[in-house]
């Protein structure tokens, strides 16, 4: 069995009037699109890793977390020098703020319908938390 490695992120969205628009930040180095995320400290919670990351990376005030929405993805990763799993918890945020102000590891960022989400991310795992994050907003609402 390959190691862990820990992770926690935030799928972050802005209501608008036609739906909301989910945060997609493209990486510096890969040149691929995701969610603010990142490796967990020692000792750290999921929920306080995920915040912290999502800080880190955006220089945006905290997100409302919504309740009832923990999902997890797991893939194969090279971690000094063997494989391992990395383990990635992700929550959902509403964000008031608009503007990111990206930290080095990223060089764009993107506000997106669920469908633009969809149609820019090249992982399935990453697609699939789009589309439950859409289903679980639009059973919030009336």
């Amino acid at each position: 069995m390959s190691d862990v490695v820990p992770a926690a992120g935030i799928i972050t969205f802005r209501v608008h009037e036609d739906g909301p628009r989910f945060l997609l930040l493209r990486n510096a180095r890969h040149g691929t699109w995701g969610f603010p995320k990142g490796h967990r400290e020692p000792d750290e919670e999921d929920r306080a890793c995920a915040l912290r990351e999502y800080v880190e990376e955006t220089r945006l005030g905290e997100p409302r977390l919504i309740d009832r929405f923990r999902e997890v993805t797991r893939y194969p990763v090279q971690e000094d020098g063997h494989e391992a799993t990395k383990e990635v918890v992700y929550f959902l945020g509403e964000s008031k703020d608009g503007t990111p102000h990206l930290s080095p590891e990223h060089d764009r960022f993107a506000w997106m319908t669920a469908e633009e989400a969809i149609d820019t991310l090249q992982f399935e795992d990453l697609k699939n938390l789009v589309r439950q994050a859409a289903a679980h907003l639009s059973e919030m609402t009336p």
